[in-house]
């Protein structure tokens, strides 16, 4: 893979970057679109301005990369499918925490059966802190506090638990940062078809916080706890085992650097499978809508079959 051209509104960052990488730096999409040498478009707008970048460079027959989260409907995530199935072209999204190693480490011991079945899930993200500010904290422009850390969380979740989801409920609270419009804390429950249950919750009201995740399984469960870190969530986690007569700490695995751009090359030179399909987001989008919606209705539960 290699970088040939950009293309950014801003006339600060052309500028930047056709001096620091010596690219080529459009103020328009279509201008590098039209481009022979661009046969990859990885599209990094705001989560409510994926659509119509996705769409457009798929229409110019490239194929592409969308940032996380990949859609904030089920509508554009299906148009975006769609489009690209009719093309031929690939269209992945970019889930790059995947290959966090504490995650990694979690997922390899459920797949070793060293707890049994797991069954029972919750997970964490936050603090007491002022959300960030930009367009993450804005709801009409990133898809609201869901959408945010839920994308890497909920995808983590439906990978661990495969069996399809059947009910979503979610909450909210807006209590303290009135100067954003993104909710203060979300929780959000799921139940699979086969029972069992899991929770995520994102709070910048926790002044104490929970484990990042605790996983029950039938023979035992895993605890990842926070590094002692002034951002804890830039870290891996502490990643323990625990069976009925001991515990263990995980060593973890070190990083695997450009994993998801490793993939995506060897996709197009040998025809490796993509490690993050659109259809695997696309799930991920649904149960954020469907938390979404369930919170619009008051904390109702949802029947769903995602």
């Amino acid at each position: 893979l290699r970088l040939t051209s950009v293309c950014d509104l801003s006339a600060e960052r052309r500028e930047v970057a056709a001096r620091e990488w010596s690219i080529r730096a459009h103020a328009r999409q279509e201008e590098m679109l039209d481009d022979p040498d661009v046969g990859l478009v990885v599209v990094g707008t705001p989560p409510s301005a994926h659509l119509n970048p996705v769409l457009a460079a798929l229409h110019a027959g490239k194929h592409v990369v969308c940032e996380k989260p990949f859609a904030v409907s089920l509508d554009e995530a299906d148009r975006m499918i769609d489009a690209a199935a009719l093309r031929n072209l690939a269209l992945t999204v970019y889930q790059s925490r995947r290959w966090d190693p504490d995650y990694i480490a979690m997922r390899e011991v459920l797949r070793s059966g060293r707890i049994g079945e797991p069954f029972y899930m919750e997970s964490f993200i936050g603090g007491h802190d002022h959300p960030c500010d930009l367009w993450h904290s804005h709801e009409p422009i990133s898809g609201g506090t869901i959408y945010d850390w839920g994308s890497h969380y909920f995808d983590w979740i439906l990978q661990l638990f495969p069996d399809s989801v059947r009910t979503i409920t979610a909450q909210a609270h807006k209590r303290v940062w009135h100067d954003v419009t993104n909710a203060d804390q979300v929780r959000v429950d799921m139940t699979f078809a086969g029972g069992a249950q899991a929770m995520f919750l994102q709070s910048d009201l926790a002044a104490a916080r929970k484990p990042k995740w605790y996983l029950l399984g039938t023979q035992g469960a895993v605890t990842g706890e926070w590094a002692d870190e002034p951002v804890p969530s830039d870290f891996p986690s502490r990643v323990k085992v625990f069976r009925p007569d001991r515990e263990e700490l995980l060593i973890l695995p070190p990083r695997e650097e450009n994993a998801f751009y490793r993939n995506l090359a060897d996709h197009f030179a040998w025809g490796e499978p993509l490690a993050v399909t659109a259809e695997e987001a696309r799930r991920t989008v649904a149960v954020m809508a469907a938390a979404t919606e369930s919170i619009a209705r008051g904390g109702a539960q949802l029947s769903v079959d995602i």
